[in-house]
This record gives C-alpha cells, sequence and structure tokens, in this order.
C-alpha cells in the first residue's frame, strides 16, 4: 500500500526525512544547552560563591519552578523558543 505513493512522491519522503534531521539538530542544540548549565564547574564565580543557589532556589521568577505540582516527577519542560 505504501509502494505506489513512494514511486510517486518521492520528493516528499526526501524532504520528511531532511525536516526530520534539522528536528532532531535543534534537538539536540537545545538539549546540549540544558546539560552545560546543569554541568557548569565549580570554576565559575557565580557557582563557587555558593549564593547563586540560595538566590535563585528563592527567586519566585525562576523557571524551573514552574510545573513542580504537576505531571509525573523528574520531568522537565525546555522551551525551545
Amino acid at each position: 500500500a505504501v509502494e505506489p505513493v513512494i514511486e510517486r512522491n518521492p520528493q516528499v519522503f526526501d524532504h520528511l526525512a531532511a525536516a526530520g534531521n534539522e528536528l532532531l539538530a535543534a534537538y539536540r542544540s537545545a538539549v546540549e544547552g540544558q546539560e552545560s548549565r546543569w554541568t557548569r564547574t565549580a570554576a565559575d564565580p557565580a557557582k563557587s560563591a555558593g549564593k547563586s543557589t540560595e538566590k535563585a532556589a528563592a527567586d519566585p521568577s525562576d523557571p524551573r519552578d514552574e510545573g513542580r505540582d504537576e505531571g509525573p516527577s523528574g520531568t522537565e519542560r525546555i522551551d525551545l523558543d
């Protein structure tokens, strides 16, 4: 059932594959950006002072606090915009 569609529209599948690769690249970029923020070393002056963590925990505008009571535990929404 799929073969006639592929034969008539091979460019559509090429386009879908390219779009999938672009989505994957965007996802990887977002994840790598988040991981770099999560794994900053103690060499970072803001981290070594220890006050940054306390300040961030008390900041009500911190986006990491959004949705903590919603959904399964251990999930975090990553905004790709």
